[in-house]
């Protein structure tokens, strides 16, 4: 932040310092105008055919939206010879991919006429250590100049939705975001986002638990389990226990963003002492379903589960 607002300052004084000069260049020009008009009253006609032939070359229109836009006229109004920047991109879509150990990404931008870019990336993250689980969605739309991409975007985190302006750097192989570095992918793959290989579950792809079976080890009367749901996402668990034994549970999560359920055998609800714990004596013998869910967001979870 201090080198953004060092550059602004400094932006700013040059403007300050620069629009002296620049009135002064043009009262001088303005001086001389009138000086030759003048001095030279019988070339009337002539410099009526040149302003007429300089009025044409500013009121051109150019060849291309992009030359359009891109074009950098002279001080004096009239059209220069240099270069128009362009997008250095065919019109079409363009993919890219990004996985580590801890998060992986697709993103998908359309190139359209005039340089109008349009996409999304998609995301998901987990840090082991931090037990943190969560999906990240944006969407963007902008212009391209070069391999310049000058984006307004919309990102989807946790629920939560902010508003940035950014400029990435795109080429037909690679994607620069402010953030991270994403590589060419199949246009046909995207959205088939793999998990973060230390998500948890297996050394592959993650399952969510579905009526996954509780046990306690030898001797023990709890137990505790750690996972992570997305967002909309439930997972749910079997255990087994006998009427008017008491069942003992608790949920945390990382952003108090987690809650549960349990469902009797013969499928009645029980009473929660809260949306995050339990204290119950059980009605009937069998299978207890518990429903675990995230109550915004994603949500990475430790719920204990104590039966006496």
């Amino acid at each position: 932040m201090k080198i953004f607002n060092l550059r602004y300052a400094i932006g700013l004084t040059l403007s300050v310092l620069a629009l002296p000069l620049l009135n002064a260049c043009e009262q001088s020009t303005s001086t001389e105008t009138a000086q030759a008009s003048v001095a030279a009253p019988t070339a009337i006609a002539d410099q009526t055919a040149i302003s007429t032939n300089a009025t044409a070359s500013t009121a051109a229109p150019a060849t291309s939206p992009a030359a359009s836009t891109n074009a950098a006229p002279a001080v004096d109004g009239s059209q220069t010879n240099q270069a128009v920047a362009v997008s250095s991109l065919a019109l079409g879509d363009y993919c890219y991919e990004r996985a580590s150990n801890e998060s992986t990404a697709h993103a998908k931008i359309t190139v359209s006429n005039g340089n109008q870019l349009s996409g999304q990336v998609i995301g998901k993250e987990h840090n082991e250590a931090a037990s943190y689980f969560t999906s990240v969605g944006q969407d963007f739309q902008g212009t391209l100049t070069g391999d310049q991409a000058k984006l307004d975007i919309t990102t989807v985190v946790e629920g939560e939705t902010r508003t940035s302006q950014e400029v990435w750097t795109m080429t037909a192989n690679q994607l620069q975001t402010d953030y991270i570095s994403l590589q060419e992918m199949n246009c046909a793959q995207f959205g088939q986002l793999p998990e973060p290989p230390n998500a948890p579950g297996s050394d592959t792809a993650y399952v969510k638990p579905t009526n996954k079976r509780i046990s306690f080890a030898a001797g023990a009367s709890s137990t505790v389990i750690s996972d992570a749901a997305v967002r909309g996402e439930w997972h749910t668990y079997l255990i087994n226990a006998g009427e008017n034994q008491m069942l003992s549970m608790n949920i945390t999560a990382v952003e108090d963003n987690a809650t549960f359920e349990v469902t009797s055998p013969s499928g009645q609800p029980l009473s929660m002492d809260s949306g995050t714990t339990l204290n119950q004596v059980l009605p009937e013998t069998g299978d207890y379903q518990i429903s675990v869910g995230p109550t915004r967001g994603n949500a990475s979870y430790e719920m204990s589960i104590e039966i006496r």
